[in-house]
């Protein structure tokens, strides 16, 4: 995976989380020649406690 312009790196797992209509999936998709499916078998949904962080940043 090249992100930027840095250099490729090789990972084990990468996560695309940016929703519904997704972007990251056909895009890693079609690098592999692989097809996106829709994910409706299953579907994550929990809460977790705010450690006092009122907004993230990158």
């Amino acid at each position: 995976m090249q992100i930027g312009v840095g250099p490729p790196e090789e990972h084990d797992y990468v996560v695309g989380a940016d929703g519904v209509k997704s972007a990251v999936r056909p895009a890693v998709s079609a690098v592999h020649g692989l097809r996106p499916s829709a994910m409706t078998a299953a579907s994550w949904r929990f809460v977790v406690p705010n450690p006092g962080v009122d907004f993230w940043t990158t």
